[in-house]
């Protein structure tokens, strides 16, 4: 009788815990990451005292105290936003139009640019504002 040898068994890696840290990592990432876009530059927007508050969506003009203006993470001239704002209006005419200026912004420079936004077709515009506090009624 012939016993043929016994051949050594072939170790086998477990992927498992591999497989594991690679999901754990992706989690982690995720819950660390940011997913919002960035503004252009810094603005810190006026204080206000009403309830109404602007909800960032379609697009948010960005005013600097300088008066330069960004919009979806570009710094843009005005004749530049003009056009952009009227082809985010032809392609979806109930677009909310906000303006986010710098609490140092003058107020004709604000003005300003509502004009050239109101020119540009937009009928509806918010300015953001961070709330300072609730309004009491007497």
């Amino acid at each position: 009788m012939r016993f043929r040898p016994e051949r050594p068994k072939e170790a086998l890696i477990d992927l498992t815990p591999l497989i594991d840290m690679v999901f754990i990592l992706l989690v982690f990432f995720m819950l660390a990451g940011t997913f919002r876009a960035t503004d252009a530059f810094p603005v810190t927007p006026p204080a206000s005292a009403s309830r109404i508050f602007g909800d960032e969506r379609e697009a948010v003009i960005l005013v600097r105290a300088d008066g330069l203006v960004g919009l979806n993470g570009r710094v843009l001239s005005h004749p530049e936003m003009i056009r952009t704002i009227r082809a985010l209006l032809q392609e979806n005419p109930a677009a909310l139009v906000q303006v986010k200026a710098d609490g140092a912004t003058e107020a004709n420079v604000v003005i300003e640019v509502l004009e050239k936004l109101r020119e540009a077709g937009a009928g509806y515009v918010v300015l953001l504002t961070k709330g300072a506090g609730l309004v009491e009624t007497p």
